[in-house]
């Protein structure tokens, strides 16, 4: 089994963030970030309570057997208040990250995925069409 405990992650920036933003086949991150130099984009989901992670887990979505749809995000996570949610509890592939104040610390590293590229386009097409409409 690998060691999810990495160390700390410093100064990783987003080239775009975004947040509560539809159009990625449904799903609805709290945080999606894209890194363009790089090519990589992070999910992140907020959870403040324990009932909130448990439904979580009856999206959709995020169903294993849901193959054909990959979700968003190369790198996902959850971000939680400090002890609300446990090492060993994350969906396979997902890291943790826990508030200690005001600063957020990296309990499990998420592992690297294929997400589904359309479904991040069509996020980012979005965010430009509201964009554009508010302008």
């Amino acid at each position: 089994m690998p060691d999810w405990r990495g160390p700390r992650i410093r100064n990783v920036r987003c080239s775009v963030v975004l947040t509560e933003c539809a159009g990625g086949g449904g799903e609805i991150p709290d945080a999606i970030g894209f890194a363009f130099g790089a090519r990589w984009s992070v999910l992140i989901e907020c959870k403040t309570s324990r009932s909130d992670f448990l439904a979580d887990a009856k999206k959709w979505h995020r169903r294993p057997c849901m193959k054909r749809f990959h979700g968003l995000g190369m790198y996902r996570y959850f971000l939680a208040p400090a002890g609300l949610l446990k090492f060993d509890e994350m969906p396979r592939g997902w890291g943790l990250l826990e508030v200690h104040g005001r600063s957020v610390q990296v309990v499990r590293v998420a592992l690297q995925r294929e997400p589904d590229h359309a479904a991040e386009k069509n996020v980012l097409w979005s965010a430009l069409r509201e964009a554009q409409a508010a302008t």
